[in-house]
């Protein structure tokens, strides 16, 4: 998506969307009328600033695009979703094409945002070759779960211990519970799923 499309595109997949969502979910929910037509539904902001839809608040949803793709979950209660390609910036994982200088400028911002936003657990994990990607997607889609964004501190809670990503959010005690989800990701990308309870989790593609 070009960023001066961005939002305006995101917009039209988010009420195709909720469409499909809506059907399979909530099938005899009327849409609002303007003159007798169905109109979009209407966005609002909670607290910190995540989206809802005003006439819905039943109706949760969670947006992330990285490159080219954008996706969306939906739920009858507060989720977080995030997808992120294995790049910062410029520098990108890129060990298939042989660009080692690349790969080594990823490894050194790796490193510098781990010290800065990572659970001590979490920095544990990393120095055993954990997966960098899989922890800051998991920790994008807690605060996204939460709706607080970046106003909750990322070193207030930990996605994965020295053994690995964690089933659940280990947080502090004004932080609520939570499960996480990895799911498939097209190549070169990681995607994980926040929610109070992960049942079966459907993806559609569109």
């Amino acid at each position: 998506m070009q960023e001066k499309n961005a939002a305006g595109f995101s917009h039209r997949l988010l009420q195709t969307a909720v469409g499909l969502y809506r059907k399979k979910s909530f099938p005899s929910l009327p849409l609002p009328e303007k003159n007798g037509e169905e109109t979009a539904l209407r966005l609002g902001a909670g607290k910190y600033g995540k989206p809802c839809f005003e006439e819905y608040p039943g109706i949760h949803f969670s947006i992330s695009h990285s490159g080219p793709f954008w996706c969306c979950a939906f739920g009858d209660a507060p989720v977080g979703l995030d997808i992120q390609a294995h790049a910062l910036g410029k520098a990108t994982l890129s060990e298939d094409t042989g660009d080692a200088d690349g790969t080594e400028r990823l490894r050194q911002r790796m490193r510098r945002i781990s010290g800065r936003f990572f659970h001590p657990s979490e920095r544990a994990w990393l120095d055993n070759g954990g997966d960098f990607f899989a922890i800051w997607t998991a920790k994008e889609s807690y605060v996204k779960f939460t709706g607080e964004g970046m106003h909750r501190s990322f070193e207030s809670f930990a996605v994965a211990d020295e053994n690995g990503l964690l089933p659940f959010v280990k947080a502090e005690e004004d932080g609520p519970r939570a499960q996480l989800r990895l799911l498939d990701a097209p190549c070169g990308y990681s995607l994980c799923l926040c929610a109070e309870q992960i049942g079966d989790a459907a993806l559609l593609y569109f």
